[in-house]
């Protein structure tokens, strides 16, 4: 119960801030007030209690880097810092002069002139050695192709420990950004660090304040060397992680669509855009055009084909790109695409177009064929690595995400296993949704039925079939709100006790509510008795999916082996 003097002392001396708002300076200097008086009792508020003014000793409003620059940041070497940066793509004449700094110790420039990143970096400097850091920043820094370079550097100079990721969580402020936290120690990271990557995807109101849920399954952990060298890592965690960066790799180290494409020497590209200079086309205005709308996951439409009205253009491109034999993309994640012989066609830079010689018609046509044979596939490439598909625009693609599709010479490289076709249609069926709508998704709004569960259990057997052939599953166990879902190996075993047991019990097990009054952990629980292996999770389908069984398999096979079996 500590004493006027003993809190005022831990304000005045522990406790800095700056803002460049006045509002929020008189604002959080009420608060702290606030905060002393809710530890004292009234008599003493009303007896002893006298404020020390806190602006320009303790809150300063303020321009935070143009006080790194003039050095008059108070007390250099903080333990902590904490804060919500702006997020904004334009620096304050202080940042420049900052980020300026920055990119002449080679640093490179500053990702999309983000404010929020600068402060990220530079919050680092006013760290003692041993301090630490908790920063909201947008969630671009782990998804946005250009921010690859920055976050490396990061990453390189500072022990960052865990990444809280909220880009599946809706409304969670007022502007609805997708954010992420960052948490880390102001030291260089060890060879062997591992970064703990959580993928929030809910939450819930309690007594009015927010409640976190963290799912067994959106706990990731990323090895150092891979957070800074690979720029999807975090991308496969946010749609499932398991085996999805494995597939990612493999499908990266192919021949891509650009190098297949520059060595056939074709014509490739985007359409024109639209501007209000003098550049003139008149081997675009007037001729056939194709509206972006009117290429659809069937084709061309052609009743909607129109001429071209517009004069003026920003990017003309050159005639060949409009000219046919003719294959366009549209950069949308379902990839409409269509082959085109029937003349010249303009269109927009919402699509992609590639133009083969006319020698080359036949070469050109068998590539389109290819592309729509592994439309399925190619659409699971641009959700694993598009910059923009799922966390940025919801449905776009970039001409960059089609650069890197896979196209080897071999066409049979990019068949898949059994396992890898489950990932790849429930990713483009259920997982981009999931981190799309988080708590609003089907796979949580929606409990697994028997369907789901007969598919999960096959997948599950499969998995650990080359091994334990003998491995079965019986039917499922509906327990108010759980499902067991139990397996066995040889002989049928009596699993009448299954039934018998606490669901309440179950559930506490499960949902450990215990340790934090704002975050709720849900558990999976695998049970081994003799030849019983028993599976205990939420009924929501996002446990009961199969490539869901795929990662429990693993996990499975995990256990029995340090077990011995």
């Amino acid at each position: 119960k500590p004493n006027v003097n003993t809190l005022k002392g831990i304000l005045k001396h522990s406790i800095f801030g700056i803002e460049l708002d006045t509002f929020a300076v008189d604002l959080t200097a009420f608060s702290l007030s606030l905060a002393i008086c809710d530890a004292l009792k009234p008599e003493v508020i009303w007896n002893d209690l006298k404020f020390d003014p806190l602006r320009d000793s303790n809150l300063f409003e303020a321009d935070f880097f143009r006080m790194i620059l003039d050095s008059t940041i108070p007390e250099p070497g903080f333990d902590i810092v904490i804060g919500n940066p702006p997020f904004e793509s334009k620096l304050t004449s202080g940042g420049k002069e900052v980020d300026r700094k920055a990119q002449k110790k080679g640093r490179g420039k500053l990702p999309d002139k983000q404010t929020a990143y600068l402060f990220l970096e530079q919050a680092f400097e006013i760290l003692h050695d041993s301090g630490r850091l908790c920063l909201i920043q947008p969630s671009g820094l782990l998804y946005n192709r250009k921010a690859q370079p920055f976050r490396s550097a990061i990453l390189k100079q500072y022990k960052v420990n865990t990444i809280f990721d909220f880009t599946s969580i809706r409304k969670l402020y007022e502007a609805d950004p997708k954010t992420i936290a960052v948490l880390a120690d102001n030291i260089l990271p060890p060879k062997d660090n591992w970064i703990f990557h959580l993928t929030f995807r809910r939450t819930a109101s309690v007594q009015e304040r927010i409640s976190f849920e963290l799912d067994y399954y959106d706990r990731h952990r990323i090895q150092q060397k891979d957070a800074e060298s690979d720029p999807y890592v975090w991308r496969t965690n946010l749609l499932g992680g398991g085996r999805l960066l494995e597939m990612s790799l493999r499908l990266r180290t192919m021949r891509n669509f650009a190098k297949f494409l520059n060595d056939n020497n074709w014509d490739y590209g985007e359409g024109f855009i639209v501007g209000t200079g003098t550049k003139l086309a008149p081997f675009l205005t007037g001729k056939r055009y194709l509206p972006t709308e009117a290429l659809t996951d069937s084709g061309i439409d052609e009743a909607r084909i129109d001429l071209l009205k517009v004069t003026q253009f920003e990017s003309r491109r050159n005639p060949d790109r409009f000219t046919p034999p003719l294959m366009v993309i549209k950069e949308s994640e379902s990839l409409p695409v269509a082959h085109w012989k029937k003349g010249f066609l303009s269109y927009r830079h919402r699509i992609v177009g590639i133009h083969a010689h006319q020698s080359q018609a036949e070469q050109l046509h068998e590539f389109y064929k290819d592309f729509v044979n592994n439309h399925n596939l190619y659409q699971f490439c641009c959700a694993l690595h598009s910059s923009e598909s799922v966390v940025g625009k919801a449905t776009a693609v970039r001409k960059q995400d089609i650069d890197i599709l896979p196209y080897p010479e071999n066409q049979s490289e990019l068949t898949f296993s059994f396992w890898e076709e489950i990932i790849c249609e429930d990713v483009l069926a259920s997982m981009t949704d999931y981190v799309r709508l988080g708590q609003n998704s089907r796979l949580l709004k929606k409990a697994a039925d028997k369907d789901s569960l007969r598919e999960y259990s096959k997948t599950f057997i499969r998995m650990l079939g080359t091994i334990y052939d003998n491995l079965k599953s019986t039917e499922p166990i509906f327990m108010d709100g759980l499902i067991c879902q139990p397996f066995y190996f040889g002989e049928r075993p009596d699993l009448s006790w299954i039934e018998e047991q606490s669901v309440k019990e179950l559930r506490k097990l499960i949902y450990d509510e215990e340790k934090h009054a704002h975050l709720r952990t849900i558990r999976v629980v695998r049970f081994y008795s003799e030849n019983v292996l028993l599976l205990i999770k939420p009924d929501r389908l996002r446990y009961w999916i199969r490539s869901t069984a795929i990662r429990d398999a693993d996990d499975t096979l995990v256990d029995l082996r340090r077990q011995g079996y």
